[in-house]
Protein backbone atom coordinates (compact mmCIF):
# COMPACT_ATOMS: atom_id res chain seq x y z
CA UNK A 1 0.00 0.00 0.00
CA UNK A 2 1.55 3.44 -0.51
CA UNK A 3 -0.54 6.31 1.41
CA UNK A 4 0.37 9.86 0.51
CA UNK A 5 -0.25 12.50 3.65
CA UNK A 6 -0.87 15.72 1.27
CA UNK A 7 0.68 18.90 2.51
CA UNK A 8 0.16 17.93 6.39
CA UNK A 9 1.93 19.04 10.10
CA UNK A 10 4.35 16.63 11.12
CA UNK A 11 6.12 16.87 14.93
CA UNK A 12 9.35 16.69 14.91
CA UNK A 13 11.02 15.53 18.21
CA UNK A 14 14.60 16.55 17.65
CA UNK A 15 13.86 20.49 17.01
CA UNK A 16 10.85 20.06 18.71
CA UNK A 17 8.62 21.78 16.40
CA UNK A 18 5.71 21.40 13.58
CA UNK A 19 6.90 20.70 10.37
CA UNK A 20 4.91 21.29 7.14
CA UNK A 21 5.39 18.90 4.54
CA UNK A 22 4.48 16.12 2.07
CA UNK A 23 5.28 12.58 3.70
CA UNK A 24 4.95 8.80 1.50
CA UNK A 25 4.37 5.84 2.75
CA UNK A 26 5.57 2.92 0.95
CA UNK A 27 6.36 -0.90 1.82
CA UNK A 28 5.70 -0.05 5.20
CA UNK A 29 8.35 2.94 5.26
CA UNK A 30 8.63 6.31 5.06
CA UNK A 31 9.66 6.83 1.39
CA UNK A 32 10.29 10.45 1.31
CA UNK A 33 9.36 13.93 2.45
CA UNK A 34 8.77 17.19 0.92
CA UNK A 35 8.43 17.02 -2.76
CA UNK A 36 5.97 14.51 -3.90
CA UNK A 37 7.94 12.30 -6.71
CA UNK A 38 6.01 12.31 -9.62
CA UNK A 39 6.14 8.24 -10.20
CA UNK A 40 4.51 8.22 -6.56
CA UNK A 41 1.33 6.91 -7.27
CA UNK A 42 -0.73 6.29 -3.94
CA UNK A 43 -3.80 3.76 -3.17
CA UNK A 44 -4.60 6.08 -0.20
CA UNK A 45 -4.45 9.99 0.34
CA UNK A 46 -4.70 12.01 3.76
CA UNK A 47 -5.00 15.35 3.32
CA UNK A 48 -3.32 17.96 5.51
CA UNK A 49 -5.79 20.94 6.27
CA UNK A 50 -5.53 21.17 9.78
CA UNK A 51 -4.36 18.29 10.42
CA UNK A 52 -1.25 16.57 12.19
CA UNK A 53 0.98 13.37 12.06
CA UNK A 54 3.20 12.38 14.65
CA UNK A 55 5.33 9.45 15.65
CA UNK A 56 2.67 6.67 16.97
CA UNK A 57 1.27 6.68 20.33
CA UNK A 58 2.86 3.92 22.30
CA UNK A 59 0.64 2.18 25.49
CA UNK A 60 3.62 0.83 27.40
CA UNK A 61 1.64 -1.12 30.18
CA UNK A 62 -1.64 -2.36 29.50
CA UNK A 63 -3.72 -6.25 30.21
CA UNK A 64 -5.74 -5.63 26.68
CA UNK A 65 -7.77 -8.69 27.72
CA UNK A 66 -8.93 -7.09 30.78
CA UNK A 67 -11.24 -5.02 28.80
CA UNK A 68 -13.92 -7.97 29.50
CA UNK A 69 -13.30 -6.95 33.48
CA UNK A 70 -14.22 -2.88 32.68
CA UNK A 71 -15.93 -1.30 36.12
CA UNK A 72 -15.88 -4.93 37.31
CA UNK A 73 -14.26 -3.66 40.63
CA UNK A 74 -14.04 0.02 41.30
CA UNK A 75 -13.03 1.68 44.76
CA UNK A 76 -10.97 -0.69 46.18
CA UNK A 77 -7.32 -0.66 47.29
CA UNK A 78 -5.27 -2.93 45.36
CA UNK A 79 -5.07 -6.30 47.61
CA UNK A 80 -8.77 -6.40 47.99
CA UNK A 81 -9.07 -5.68 44.33
CA UNK A 82 -6.54 -8.45 43.36
CA UNK A 83 -7.35 -11.25 45.74
CA UNK A 84 -11.44 -11.03 46.38
CA UNK A 85 -12.07 -9.59 42.47
CA UNK A 86 -9.87 -9.90 40.09
CA UNK A 87 -8.17 -12.68 40.70
CA UNK A 88 -11.06 -15.28 41.22
CA UNK A 89 -13.20 -13.54 38.04
CA UNK A 90 -10.13 -14.49 35.86
CA UNK A 91 -10.31 -18.45 36.86
CA UNK A 92 -13.66 -18.50 34.82
CA UNK A 93 -11.97 -17.11 31.88
CA UNK A 94 -11.24 -19.34 28.83
CA UNK A 95 -9.10 -19.06 26.04
CA UNK A 96 -12.02 -17.74 23.29
CA UNK A 97 -12.75 -14.79 26.04
CA UNK A 98 -9.39 -13.61 26.25
CA UNK A 99 -9.45 -13.80 22.05
CA UNK A 100 -12.41 -11.38 21.94
CA UNK A 101 -11.09 -9.82 24.89
CA UNK A 102 -8.02 -8.56 23.29
CA UNK A 103 -9.96 -7.84 20.30
CA UNK A 104 -11.99 -5.40 21.82
CA UNK A 105 -8.84 -4.14 23.63
CA UNK A 106 -7.17 -4.08 20.26
CA UNK A 107 -9.99 -1.90 18.56
CA UNK A 108 -10.07 0.51 21.32
CA UNK A 109 -6.37 0.97 21.34
CA UNK A 110 -6.63 1.69 17.61
CA UNK A 111 -9.39 4.07 18.54
CA UNK A 112 -7.22 6.00 20.37
CA UNK A 113 -4.26 6.44 18.14
CA UNK A 114 -2.16 3.60 19.62
CA UNK A 115 0.47 2.52 17.47
CA UNK A 116 2.52 -0.07 19.79
CA UNK A 117 1.44 -1.40 23.00
CA UNK A 118 3.95 -3.75 25.79
CA UNK A 119 0.87 -6.47 27.44
CA UNK A 120 1.13 -8.87 30.11
CA UNK A 121 -1.58 -11.74 30.48
CA UNK A 122 -2.36 -15.39 29.91
CA UNK A 123 -3.36 -17.66 26.90
CA UNK A 124 -1.36 -15.59 24.60
CA UNK A 125 -1.59 -17.67 21.91
CA UNK A 126 -4.96 -16.13 21.93
CA UNK A 127 -3.51 -12.62 22.17
CA UNK A 128 -1.22 -13.60 19.43
CA UNK A 129 -3.87 -14.64 17.18
CA UNK A 130 -5.94 -11.40 17.40
CA UNK A 131 -2.76 -9.17 17.27
CA UNK A 132 -1.61 -10.76 14.20
CA UNK A 133 -5.50 -10.16 12.69
CA UNK A 134 -5.53 -6.79 13.71
CA UNK A 135 -2.42 -5.54 12.11
CA UNK A 136 -1.21 -3.68 15.42
CA UNK A 137 2.30 -3.84 16.78
CA UNK A 138 2.88 -5.35 20.06
CA UNK A 139 4.84 -6.73 22.67
CA UNK A 140 3.34 -9.56 24.70
CA UNK A 141 4.54 -11.64 27.70
CA UNK A 142 2.53 -14.13 29.66
CA UNK A 143 2.15 -12.91 33.53
CA UNK A 144 4.29 -15.38 35.48
CA UNK A 145 3.45 -16.43 39.25
CA UNK A 146 5.61 -19.09 40.92
CA UNK A 147 7.60 -20.25 43.04
CA UNK A 148 10.41 -23.07 43.30
CA UNK A 149 7.74 -25.77 43.85
CA UNK A 150 5.58 -24.41 40.72
CA UNK A 151 5.81 -26.67 37.44
CA UNK A 152 7.42 -23.78 35.34
CA UNK A 153 3.75 -24.67 32.76
CA UNK A 154 3.89 -20.91 32.58
CA UNK A 155 7.60 -20.42 31.83
CA UNK A 156 6.83 -23.00 29.17
CA UNK A 157 3.77 -21.17 27.70
CA UNK A 158 6.09 -18.34 27.30
CA UNK A 159 8.41 -20.36 25.45
CA UNK A 160 6.35 -21.46 23.27
CA UNK A 161 4.92 -18.47 22.39
CA UNK A 162 8.36 -17.06 21.60
CA UNK A 163 9.02 -19.55 19.44
CA UNK A 164 6.04 -19.52 17.79
CA UNK A 165 5.49 -15.87 17.31
CA UNK A 166 7.85 -13.68 18.24
CA UNK A 167 9.37 -11.78 14.90
CA UNK A 168 6.16 -12.68 12.76
CA UNK A 169 4.11 -10.10 11.04
CA UNK A 170 7.02 -8.54 9.90
CA UNK A 171 7.92 -7.79 13.28
CA UNK A 172 4.79 -6.54 14.48
CA UNK A 173 4.53 -9.00 16.99
CA UNK A 174 7.54 -9.63 19.76
CA UNK A 175 7.62 -11.28 22.79
CA UNK A 176 8.89 -10.54 26.51
CA UNK A 177 8.82 -12.40 29.90
CA UNK A 178 6.93 -11.22 31.75
CA UNK A 179 6.95 -12.02 35.86
CA UNK A 180 4.53 -10.53 37.49
CA UNK A 181 5.98 -9.01 40.48
CA UNK A 182 8.48 -9.34 42.74
CA UNK A 183 5.40 -10.46 45.35
CA UNK A 184 4.10 -12.81 43.42
CA UNK A 185 7.27 -14.96 42.10
CA UNK A 186 9.59 -16.27 44.63
CA UNK A 187 13.64 -15.90 43.82
CA UNK A 188 13.96 -19.21 42.34
CA UNK A 189 11.20 -18.82 40.05
CA UNK A 190 12.57 -15.26 38.77
CA UNK A 191 16.08 -16.72 38.17
CA UNK A 192 14.24 -19.24 35.41
CA UNK A 193 12.34 -16.12 34.21
CA UNK A 194 15.64 -14.19 33.58
CA UNK A 195 17.13 -17.65 32.33
CA UNK A 196 14.35 -17.99 29.60
CA UNK A 197 15.06 -14.06 28.85
CA UNK A 198 18.70 -14.34 28.23
CA UNK A 199 18.36 -17.79 26.28
CA UNK A 200 15.51 -15.39 23.71
CA UNK A 201 17.25 -12.20 24.15
CA UNK A 202 14.33 -10.57 25.15
CA UNK A 203 13.24 -8.04 27.74
CA UNK A 204 11.49 -8.52 30.94
CA UNK A 205 8.30 -6.78 31.96
CA UNK A 206 7.38 -6.47 35.64
CA UNK A 207 5.32 -4.92 38.21
CA UNK A 208 7.70 -3.32 40.27
CA UNK A 209 6.78 -0.92 43.81
CA UNK A 210 3.22 -0.36 43.05
CA UNK A 211 2.17 -0.03 46.45
CA UNK A 212 3.76 0.93 50.27
CA UNK A 213 2.18 -2.76 51.22
CA UNK A 214 4.36 -4.58 48.65
CA UNK A 215 7.55 -2.63 49.82
CA UNK A 216 7.17 -3.00 53.61
CA UNK A 217 6.32 -6.91 53.10
CA UNK A 218 9.47 -6.96 50.83
CA UNK A 219 11.56 -5.60 53.56
CA UNK A 220 10.13 -7.82 56.18
CA UNK A 221 10.75 -11.02 54.03
CA UNK A 222 14.27 -9.94 52.61
CA UNK A 223 15.18 -6.54 54.46
CA UNK A 224 15.53 -5.52 50.96
CA UNK A 225 13.10 -3.27 48.70
CA UNK A 226 11.77 -4.80 45.78
CA UNK A 227 14.10 -3.20 43.42
CA UNK A 228 16.72 -3.94 45.72
CA UNK A 229 15.81 -7.49 45.97
CA UNK A 230 15.61 -7.66 41.91
CA UNK A 231 18.93 -5.84 41.76
CA UNK A 232 20.64 -8.78 44.30
CA UNK A 233 19.35 -11.50 41.85
CA UNK A 234 20.67 -10.29 38.68
CA UNK A 235 17.30 -9.40 37.28
CA UNK A 236 18.06 -6.19 35.91
CA UNK A 237 21.08 -7.15 33.86
CA UNK A 238 18.05 -7.85 31.31
CA UNK A 239 16.83 -5.07 29.41
CA UNK A 240 13.89 -4.51 31.83
CA UNK A 241 10.40 -2.35 31.46
CA UNK A 242 9.04 -2.13 35.58
CA UNK A 243 5.37 -0.85 35.69
CA UNK A 244 4.45 1.25 37.98
CA UNK A 245 7.56 2.11 40.53
CA UNK A 246 5.56 4.48 42.61
CA UNK A 247 7.34 3.96 45.79
CA UNK A 248 10.55 4.14 45.35
CA UNK A 249 13.39 4.99 47.86
CA UNK A 250 16.14 7.41 46.56
CA UNK A 251 18.78 4.19 46.38
CA UNK A 252 15.91 2.94 44.50
CA UNK A 253 16.13 5.63 42.03
CA UNK A 254 19.65 4.99 41.74
CA UNK A 255 19.95 1.42 41.22
CA UNK A 256 16.99 2.15 38.54
CA UNK A 257 19.19 4.43 36.67
CA UNK A 258 22.23 2.79 37.33
CA UNK A 259 20.86 -0.29 35.63
CA UNK A 260 19.10 1.47 33.02
CA UNK A 261 16.04 0.35 33.74
CA UNK A 262 12.45 1.48 32.01
CA UNK A 263 9.62 2.97 34.03
CA UNK A 264 6.44 2.56 33.01
CA UNK A 265 4.24 5.52 34.46
CA UNK A 266 0.55 4.91 34.67
CA UNK A 267 -0.10 7.42 36.61
CA UNK A 268 -4.54 6.95 36.53
CA UNK A 269 -4.37 3.28 37.42
CA UNK A 270 -1.70 4.70 40.22
CA UNK A 271 -4.39 7.08 42.02
CA UNK A 272 -7.20 5.12 41.02
CA UNK A 273 -6.03 2.41 43.30
CA UNK A 274 -4.66 4.65 45.61
CA UNK A 275 -1.04 3.72 45.72
CA UNK A 276 -0.08 7.01 45.16
CA UNK A 277 2.51 9.29 42.88
CA UNK A 278 5.28 8.51 41.34
CA UNK A 279 8.66 10.31 42.07
CA UNK A 280 8.83 11.66 38.61
CA UNK A 281 10.86 14.81 39.03
CA UNK A 282 13.61 12.70 41.02
CA UNK A 283 13.14 9.66 38.21
CA UNK A 284 13.97 12.53 35.42
CA UNK A 285 16.52 14.19 37.34
CA UNK A 286 18.36 10.49 37.69
CA UNK A 287 17.92 9.98 33.69
CA UNK A 288 15.94 7.22 33.89
CA UNK A 289 13.28 6.68 30.76
CA UNK A 290 10.09 7.01 31.40
CA UNK A 291 7.13 5.47 29.10
CA UNK A 292 3.77 5.52 29.68
CA UNK A 293 0.41 3.38 30.05
CA UNK A 294 -2.94 3.40 30.86
CA UNK A 295 -2.44 -0.28 32.44
CA UNK A 296 -5.83 -2.55 32.35
CA UNK A 297 -9.23 -1.53 31.87
CA UNK A 298 -10.51 -3.05 35.33
CA UNK A 299 -7.91 -0.37 37.01
CA UNK A 300 -8.45 2.44 34.67
CA UNK A 301 -11.28 2.36 33.10
CA UNK A 302 -10.14 2.80 29.13
CA UNK A 303 -7.30 2.91 27.31
CA UNK A 304 -6.82 6.41 26.60
CA UNK A 305 -3.34 7.34 26.38
CA UNK A 306 -5.05 10.86 25.21
CA UNK A 307 -6.08 10.70 29.00
CA UNK A 308 -2.84 9.71 30.61
CA UNK A 309 -1.07 11.98 28.59
CA UNK A 310 -2.76 15.37 30.17
CA UNK A 311 -2.81 13.60 33.59
CA UNK A 312 1.17 12.70 33.14
CA UNK A 313 1.30 16.65 32.26
CA UNK A 314 -0.97 18.50 35.26
CA UNK A 315 -0.54 15.70 37.68
CA UNK A 316 3.16 16.51 38.43
CA UNK A 317 3.18 20.73 38.23
CA UNK A 318 0.29 20.11 41.15
CA UNK A 319 2.91 17.57 42.65
CA UNK A 320 5.88 19.64 42.36
CA UNK A 321 3.89 23.59 42.19
CA UNK A 322 6.57 23.35 39.17
CA UNK A 323 4.36 24.35 35.79
CA UNK A 324 7.82 23.55 34.46
CA UNK A 325 8.19 20.25 35.46
CA UNK A 326 6.72 18.25 32.26
CA UNK A 327 6.77 20.55 29.27
CA UNK A 328 3.94 19.01 26.35
CA UNK A 329 6.53 18.36 23.80
CA UNK A 330 8.09 16.23 27.08
CA UNK A 331 5.10 14.57 27.56
CA UNK A 332 4.15 13.42 23.96
CA UNK A 333 7.85 12.40 23.51
CA UNK A 334 7.09 9.95 26.88
CA UNK A 335 3.95 8.54 25.28
CA UNK A 336 5.48 8.24 22.03
CA UNK A 337 9.29 7.87 21.35
CA UNK A 338 10.13 6.82 24.93
CA UNK A 339 8.13 3.55 24.41
CA UNK A 340 10.07 3.03 21.94
CA UNK A 341 13.31 3.22 23.61
CA UNK A 342 12.24 1.34 26.11
CA UNK A 343 11.86 -1.92 23.75
CA UNK A 344 14.83 -0.64 21.65
CA UNK A 345 13.32 0.50 18.24
CA UNK A 346 14.62 3.45 18.19
CA UNK A 347 16.27 2.77 14.88
CA UNK A 348 12.85 1.67 12.99
CA UNK A 349 10.58 3.95 14.84
CA UNK A 350 9.87 6.72 17.09
CA UNK A 351 10.38 9.76 15.02
CA UNK A 352 9.00 10.87 11.21
CA UNK A 353 12.23 10.10 9.26
CA UNK A 354 12.92 8.65 5.60
CA UNK A 355 13.20 4.85 5.61
CA UNK A 356 11.56 4.40 9.09
CA UNK A 357 8.97 2.31 9.44
CA UNK A 358 5.08 4.05 8.87
CA UNK A 359 3.69 3.61 12.90
CA UNK A 360 1.88 6.95 12.60
CA UNK A 361 -1.28 8.89 14.96
CA UNK A 362 -3.00 11.20 12.52
CA UNK A 363 -4.86 13.85 14.77
CA UNK A 364 -7.42 16.22 13.58
CA UNK A 365 -7.54 19.68 14.82
CA UNK A 366 -10.60 20.49 13.07
CA UNK A 367 -12.90 20.31 15.86
CA UNK A 368 -14.40 22.21 18.84
CA UNK A 369 -12.07 21.38 21.69
CA UNK A 370 -8.98 22.33 19.50
CA UNK A 371 -9.90 25.56 17.97
CA UNK A 372 -8.53 28.27 17.59
CA UNK A 373 -4.88 26.05 16.97
CA UNK A 374 -3.11 29.12 19.24
CA UNK A 375 -0.40 26.23 19.90
CA UNK A 376 -0.18 22.98 17.98
CA UNK A 377 1.94 20.95 20.17
CA UNK A 378 -0.22 22.47 23.70
CA UNK A 379 -3.42 21.53 21.76
CA UNK A 380 -2.11 17.66 21.38
CA UNK A 381 -1.63 17.68 25.23
CA UNK A 382 -4.11 20.03 27.05
CA UNK A 383 -6.83 20.08 24.64
CA UNK A 384 -7.55 17.03 22.45
CA UNK A 385 -10.11 14.47 22.43
CA UNK A 386 -11.19 10.81 20.98
CA UNK A 387 -12.47 12.42 18.16
CA UNK A 388 -9.47 13.95 16.87
CA UNK A 389 -7.75 11.10 16.24
CA UNK A 390 -8.29 10.70 12.32
CA UNK A 391 -6.02 7.75 11.52
CA UNK A 392 -3.93 5.26 12.84
CA UNK A 393 -1.69 4.02 10.76
CA UNK A 394 0.94 0.32 11.76
CA UNK A 395 3.80 -0.76 9.18
CA UNK A 396 2.36 1.43 6.15
CA UNK A 397 -1.14 0.27 6.81
CA UNK A 398 -4.31 1.99 7.49
CA UNK A 399 -5.71 0.33 10.64
CA UNK A 400 -8.72 3.19 10.98
CA UNK A 401 -9.39 6.77 9.03
CA UNK A 402 -11.87 8.58 9.96
CA UNK A 403 -13.53 6.28 12.73
CA UNK A 404 -13.63 3.66 9.74
CA UNK A 405 -11.80 0.28 11.17
CA UNK A 406 -10.13 -1.40 8.25
CA UNK A 407 -9.40 -4.61 9.90
CA UNK A 408 -11.61 -5.33 12.74
CA UNK A 409 -15.10 -6.02 12.27
CA UNK A 410 -16.28 -4.06 15.18
CA UNK A 411 -20.15 -5.11 15.91
CA UNK A 412 -18.80 -8.48 15.58
CA UNK A 413 -16.28 -7.95 18.24
CA UNK A 414 -18.75 -6.49 20.66
CA UNK A 415 -21.46 -9.09 19.99
CA UNK A 416 -18.79 -12.13 21.44
CA UNK A 417 -17.91 -9.65 24.23
CA UNK A 418 -21.66 -9.20 25.46
CA UNK A 419 -22.03 -13.06 25.31
CA UNK A 420 -19.25 -13.29 27.56
CA UNK A 421 -19.96 -10.86 30.34
CA UNK A 422 -23.66 -12.75 29.88
CA UNK A 423 -21.68 -15.56 30.66
CA UNK A 424 -19.75 -14.58 33.74
CA UNK A 425 -22.76 -12.47 34.92
CA UNK A 426 -21.09 -9.64 35.71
Amino acid sequence: MKILLKDIKYLDFKSTNMIEASIGIENGRISFIGDIPSDFIYDEIIYGNRKVAMPGIFNAHTHIPMTLLRNYSDDQNLWSWLNDYIWPMEKKLKADDIYWGAMLGLAELIKFGTTCFVDMYFYIDKIGEALYESGMRGFISRGLIGNEDSDYKQLQETEDFLKKWDGEANGRIRGMVGPHAPYTCSSEYLLKAIELSEKYDTSIHIHLSESINEVEESIRKYGLTPTENMERIGLFKRNTLAAHCVQLTDRDIEILSENNVNILYNPISNMKLGNGFARIKDIKRSGINIALGTDGCASNNNMSLLEEIKILALINKGLEADPTIIPAIEALQIASANGIKAVGLEDELGSIEIGKKADLTILDLNKIQTTPINNEISSLVYSLQSDNIYSTIVDGKILMKNFEYYTLDIEKIMYNINRISERLSL
